[in-house]
């Protein structure tokens, strides 16, 4: 039946059709159907306060003008499609599909699915299916527990995502849980996140603690607090200030920065390898320089098409470089200054294993076990247990060699 604008009053409950115009409804109002499960109003719908809606909705606006937590919850038994905004003071529950403009909730929200160009909630919200919007700012709790494609996500509080797309700028002050793949953009967050398999990104800055559940791939990655990875972690490049943890294999296609502590239990492959903290690795192979003024601990060895070994660092594993220098003072902005340990060792012996390289010089107060290279300089207060080369040896007169330097037509392969 259609009707023209309509007035509930207080406590009253109306079954209606479609209303052609607006339609007011008074505190603690029911609305029913009259047949199909739904109600039309072709203007807005405006509510005093608190009320129930026993059946789908489609409007053009809605709005709520109880002031926040005054117990002004609208509760909608089915849909609620609106052309325009939804404009609600205090809380909002939708058990179907809440689908606006935007939506501007001062208190809770929670639907079955939501679609929107714009959702923002004062407490919580709650989404127990997909949630697409290109803004969603909450300042308490979000739990998105279906696929979510969104642009911008502001949390205040803590956040679960089933999965899906979050292209933009993700900020979260709690902690994040993601249960499923995500693909997202920048994500921030001063509390702890937690990553499915699989999940790609563009940027990630961690101020507490970030975990990936799987095989990962980040394009730049921040650590400022822990990360884990259980499993591949893939970057384009990564900076450690606090501690890294990766159980499989560490891939990064350009620049790998170590200030605190990264434990790789696989192999680390990257373009530039600077170490002012420690590094931990089976085995490390980088493309172009490698530059270690903390420690660098490896089993299978690093290789390099360059390697600096600064003044007071230390290297367990074998290093195979083309030039490498033993105990180069640090440059500036090079000394280590996160970690500590690192920190009280400046003025120490350089100390490193094996060295294979095309020319290879030991500074002063560095020593090293077995050199292998086509040219050895040996400067004052240099130490060796053996020198082997192919071409030329530069000796000063306080070097000191446990065995007599020998010259070969070839030198032993190496190990990596």
């Amino acid at each position: 039946m259609l009707m023209t604008d309509r007035t509930l009053k207080r406590g009253e409950t109306a079954t209606l059709g479609v209303v052609d115009g607006d339609l007011q409804v008074g505190r603690k109002a029911t609305i029913k159907a009259e047949a199909g499960g739904k109600v039309v109003v072709t203007g807005d719908v405006i509510f005093d306060g608190s009320a129930t809606v026993d059946c789908s909705l489609e409007c053009n606006s809605v709005e709520v003008k109880a002031a926040p937590h005054t117990g002004g919850t609208i509760k909608v038994n089915g849909d609620l499609t609106a052309r325009e905004e939804v404009d609600v003071a205090d809380s909002l529950e939708v058990s179907g599909t809440a689908s606006a403009e935007g939506f501007d909730v001062g208190g809770h929200m929670s639907a079955g699915s939501v679609l929107s160009k714009r959702v923002r909630v004062g407490g919580h919200f709650r989404v127990k299916g997909a949630l697409e919007s290109d803004s969603v700012d909450v300042a308490g709790h979000l739990s998105a527990l279906g696929k979510v494609k969104v642009v911008d996500l502001h949390v205040g509080g803590h956040a679960e995502v089933g999965g899906g797309t979050i292209s933009g700028n993700i900020q979260v002050r709690g902690h994040i849980e993601v249960r499923s793949r995500l693909e997202y953009g920048e994500l921030q967050t001063y509390g702890q996140v937690s990553l499915a398999g699989g999940s790609k990104g563009e940027r990630l800055s961690v101020l507490g603690r970030v975990k990936f559940a799987g095989d990962s791939t980040c394009r730049s990655l921040e650590v400022k607090g822990a990360a884990e990875a259980k499993g591949d972690l893939a970057a384009e490049e990564i900076d450690v200030l606090g501690m890294m943890r990766v159980t499989g294999h560490l891939t990064v296609s350009k620049g790998f920065k170590v200030l605190g502590i990264a434990d790789i239990r696989g192999r680390v492959d990257c373009q530039k390898l600077v170490v002012e903290g420690r590094l931990n690795a089976e085995k490390a192979v980088v493309v172009d320089e490698a530059d270690v003024s903390g420690e660098l601990r490896t089993v299978g060895g690093m290789k390099a098409a360059s390697i600096a070994v600064r003044r007071g660092a230390k290297v367990t594993g074998p290093l195979v470089g083309g030039q490498v220098e033993i105990g180069e003072k640090p440059g500036f902005g090079q000394w280590p200054s996160v970690w500590s340990e690192v920190r009280g060792r400046i003025g120490q012996m350089t100390d490193v294993e094996d060295v294979y390289g095309r020319s290879v010089r030991i500074a002063a107060y560095s020593q090293a076990k077995r050199v292998f290279a086509d040219e050895v300089q040996m400067d004052n207060g240099s130490i060796a247990h053996q020198v082997t080369y192919t071409k030329d040896i530069r000796l000063t007169p306080q070097y000191y060699i446990h065995l007599p330097p020998q010259k070969t037509d070839k030198l032993p392969d190496p190990p990596l």
